[in-house]
């Protein structure tokens, strides 16, 4: 999932973050679930020169929870604009 199409899309990769994550939460919110279900993320970035907020935007997110997590930097994603890409494994 991608902040592609959203307000944030031309953003930092913070508030690309916190977007995705913002669709996730809806879905698992429609399903009867929470972020606090989370079990993995998958964080494909195009750019490590911006991980500390990063780290922290992720730590707001996820505050106690932490769910098992793979970060991958990637050449680029389908749009220039995209910075972050997260894959979500949820239970519901």
């Amino acid at each position: 999932m991608t902040a592609f199409g959203t307000q944030a899309q031309e953003d930092s990769i913070s508030e690309q973050t916190k977007e995705v994550f913002r669709q996730i939460e809806f879905m698992a919110k429609a399903v009867g679930s929470s972020l606090s279900k989370l079990i993995k993320v998958t964080i494909f970035v195009t750019d490590l020169s911006d991980m500390q907020a990063l780290r922290q935007t992720l730590s707001d997110i996820y505050q106690t929870h932490l769910p098992a997590s793979s970060l991958i930097k990637i050449e680029s994603l389908f749009s220039a604009d995209l910075n972050v890409e997260v894959e979500a494994i949820l239970a519901i």
